[in-house]
């Protein structure tokens, strides 16, 4: 294979990994701007640095080069105060917006090395050792973060569960008072007015015999 190809080869595996590379950069940003300039600044450097990669999985490669530019990004951020925040371009319906809510704050909650260990398992599929080989650290670490990435979601998510429930109790305790109101009892049959019954035939009856009593000559 000549230089050419090779090269050719390389860049096409790469353009493979867009899609991945850019799902990654979102969840771990949380911004769909940044993530697609953590995306672009990654293929450029891995362009660059080809002669660094030494075979095996080209993706995890790439992961290894966006987190190292995403840590970098985020300790610049934090010398600087932030101007302004652009919010991402997804448009969820309500309930899928609580829900992300909820998620998303429990990401920016998290450590760095955390929040990324657990991105490249749960969303990515990595293994331990491929996140290990990522981070450069070793696989006990990477089980660590994990551990604690996974606890300290949970008790954000039961937070904000307990959070909404206080706040619906005074509604329900609301509706449950006026359910409670007493209602007027039945009527009872004695107290239901019923019409008035038709005259009997027989008064008819006699009130004519009466009228022709007093016509009657003697």
């Amino acid at each position: 294979m000549t230089k050419e190809a090779g090269l050719a080869k390389f860049e096409k595996s790469i353009e493979a990994t867009i899609p991945a590379l850019r799902r990654y950069a979102r969840a771990l940003t949380q911004n769909s701007e940044i993530a697609d300039d953590l995306v672009h600044n990654t293929l450029l450097q891995a362009i660059r640095s080809k002669r660094q990669f030494h075979g095996g999985v080209v993706l995890s490669w790439l992961y290894a080069i966006l987190t190292d530019l995403n840590s970098d990004r985020l300790r610049l951020s934090a010398r600087q105060p932030a101007l302004s925040s652009s919010k991402n371009d997804f448009s969820p319906d309500v309930a899928e917006q609580d829900a992300g809510s909820d998620i998303e704050s429990a990401l920016s909650s998290l450590v760095d090395d955390q929040r990324t260990a657990l991105l490249l398992v749960v969303l990515e599929g990595l293994t331990y050792r491929e996140v290990a080989e990522v981070q450069g650290v070793s696989i006990s670490i990477v089980t660590s973060h994990l551990a604690a990435a996974r606890g300290a979601i949970k008790n954000v998510l039961e937070g904000d569960i307990a959070a909404r429930s206080l706040a619906a109790a005074p509604q329900s305790r609301q509706q449950e008072s006026v359910m409670a109101v007493p209602q007027d009892p039945p009527a009872r049959p004695s107290d239901v007015c019923t019409p008035s019954r038709p005259a009997s035939p027989a008064i008819g009856t006699i009130a004519e015999i009466n009228a022709k009593r007093h016509h009657v000559r003697f």
